[in-house]
């Protein structure tokens, strides 16, 4: 008889492992489906519901697998486009190192939370948010597919980022998935009454949010700035790469490149002749410029300087454009140049926040030699290239036709603290140039585009975006897309122009003052919750003893003599 009991426990216990698994991978497909594509946004209100039902249920499985399972789904679903040159192992390696740094930690932390009794809404709140601010700087950071980016086109819902970041917005999504989850455990406990009441704060919350959206839009005042031109040149990656290989005296692929943005330019100022700047996507200038010294590397500043030259009499105004870059000492930065109506090179910007695996090998100064070997003839067979870049010192600023831009490249539009950096030195607009070439047909520039609009609603200002293969064009400071370059209703992967004046704000935000502060003392909060809640308990006992001590309490002791 007790080997039959304890082999139903142990059926049971795999019987709810499993259903945890599912809970758990049935909101990670929901959650990352809120995402472009398809973009089926009110999801992202509803995909935490299984996991969280599961988790409140105290069925004994532990919120472990549950957590790992929503982890490993949603980053995989939500970064499929990362398969497009790393192949299906590279999406399910990233999503399974992101899982076991945050999602199964946060999990357990929120488990153990549970299980003390704390209040399940503000627990999962702390700990989800804290977990996301985490993500965002831990070894260097991934700030992508935070719930709040799928919510940027509704515009009204997302204005209050600019006092609480992206962060804020998430914060209400996860309550009102939990107060989902509260409803219909009352309900099913037939406590009628109150399953109603249980989504209240999210209902006040999401309210709160609508109505600040709805007063602060129209209060943003803008007035408009210089006219610029933005050039999308849709240049394959497989052409990119092949400038980069050639020798000095036979660059035939880099001037095919050379002379399609310099045809581009030309048309787009011939339609606009009263722009004012032209903006060019990242390293589309394609021939390496260099501060190294050596009279063999006269042949490429001869190049570079008779390339220059074109630019500027094909554009005859300022010129911003990428490029990859030697520095004195020999070290190689992917750059942000601008360059003057007469062709001189006035400010660098280099890129301060490099991709791992794609413009550097990450701990390759301090991992065993066989493995950095071994690690980059991978990267090699499926790039193409090995990585080598070293990353910038920081802030820049261009000041060209009356504007102040902050330059950021490429990746670095999803780490919020870099355009705050920007602005707070004094940036007009923040300046993305971007090569998503690597992700041809994909869903990656779009969900790019979603953190560009948080970057520019935090900051209240407007976000300048020239990529190379799309999405193109400019960001007001209340996240709208005033304009992109667009092809037959297409706005990746097509070629073209558009020019605009640049709405330009003098709003300033809370969070470009305080930042993601308010997102980090949620995980200092769910951390500290129980202790504080123990240390409570232990006084209480304590201050209960006292009581009993005293001659009153001794001689009565809650009884009448």
């Amino acid at each position: 008889m007790a080997a039959f009991e304890a082999g139903g426990a142990i059926l049971r216990g795999v019987r709810t492992t499993l259903r945890g698994i599912a809970a758990g991978a049935i909101s990670g497909l929901l959650g990352a489906l809120a995402f472009p594509s398809p973009g089926i946004t009110l999801l992202a209100f509803v995909c935490l519901v299984p996991l969280f039902l599961h988790l409140r249920a105290r069925e004994g499985s532990g919120p472990g697998w549950p957590f790992f399972s929503f982890g490993l789904c949603y980053f995989t679903v939500g970064l499929w486009w990362l398969a497009t040159i790393l192949t299906p192992a590279g999406p399910v390696l990233l999503a399974l190192i992101l899982t076991l740094l945050f999602a199964w930690p946060a999990g357990h932390l929120l488990g153990l939370l549970l299980r003390h009794r704390v209040p399940a809404a503000p627990a999962t709140v702390l700990v989800w948010v804290g977990f996301d601010w985490l993500r965002g700087w831990l070894f260097t950071g991934f700030p992508w597919l935070y719930l709040a980016h799928s919510q940027a086109e509704h515009t009204s819902l997302v204005q209050a980022a600019d006092l609480f970041g992206a962060h804020g917005v998430t914060a209400v999504i996860v309550l009102v998935n939990a107060g989902i989850v509260e409803t219909v455990r009352r309900a099913a406990a037939r406590r009628g009454g109150r399953a109603a009441a249980a989504l209240l704060p999210a209902a006040v919350a999401v309210g709160a949010l609508l109505c600040y959206g709805a007063m602060r839009a129209p209060s943003i005042r803008e007035r408009e700035g210089p006219r610029i031109l933005l050039v999308q040149g849709n240049v394959p990656q497989f052409m990119k790469e092949d400038a980069w290989r050639v020798a000095p005296d036979t660059p035939r692929t880099a001037d095919d490149i050379l002379a399609r943005h310099l045809a581009l330019t030309r048309e787009g100022i011939a339609k606009d002749p009263a722009v004012e700047l032209v903006v060019w996507p990242e390293t589309t200038f394609p021939y390496r410029t260099t501060d190294e010294p050596g009279p063999e590397r006269d042949a490429w500043r001869r190049l570079c300087a008779r390339r220059l030259a074109a630019v500027a009499a094909a554009a005859g105004r300022p010129v911003v454009f990428g490029s990859l870059h030697r520095t004195a000492a020999g070290e190689p930065r992917n750059s942000a140049w601008l360059m003057s109506s007469d062709g001189r090179l006035l400010t660098r910007y280099d890129k301060v926040h490099l991709v791992p695996g794609g413009e550097y090998i990450p701990l390759s100064k301090v991992a065993p030699e066989p493995l950095v070997t071994v690690v980059a003839r991978l990267i090699r067979e499926s790039a193409g290239f090995v990585p080598d870049l070293t990353e910038g010192s920081g802030t820049a600023l261009f000041r060209a036709a009356g504007l102040v831009l902050g330059p950021v490249v490429c990746y670095e539009v999803a780490y919020p603290g870099l355009a705050r950096d920007a602005v707070r030195a004094g940036a007009d607009a923040i300046l993305n140039l971007t090569n998503y070439g690597w992700w041809p047909g994909t869903s990656m520039p779009a969900q790019a585009t979603q953190m560009a609009i948080f970057r520019a609603i935090e900051n209240r200002r407007p976000v300048v975006v020239a990529a190379n293969t799309g999405v193109t064009g400019i960001i007001d400071a209340r996240g709208v897309l005033r304009v992109a370059v667009s092809v037959e209703g297409r706005r990746t992967d097509v070629r073209g122009t558009v020019s605009a004046a640049v709405p330009l704000c003098g709003s300033r935000s809370a969070w470009t003052l305080l930042g993601d502060l308010p997102a980090g003392l949620c995980l200092v909060g769910a951390l500290l919750w129980l202790p504080a809640r123990w240390l409570a308990a232990l006084r209480r006992r304590r201050l209960a003893l006292f009581r009993l001590d005293t001659p009153e309490g001794s001689s009565n002791n809650g009884r009448s003599s």
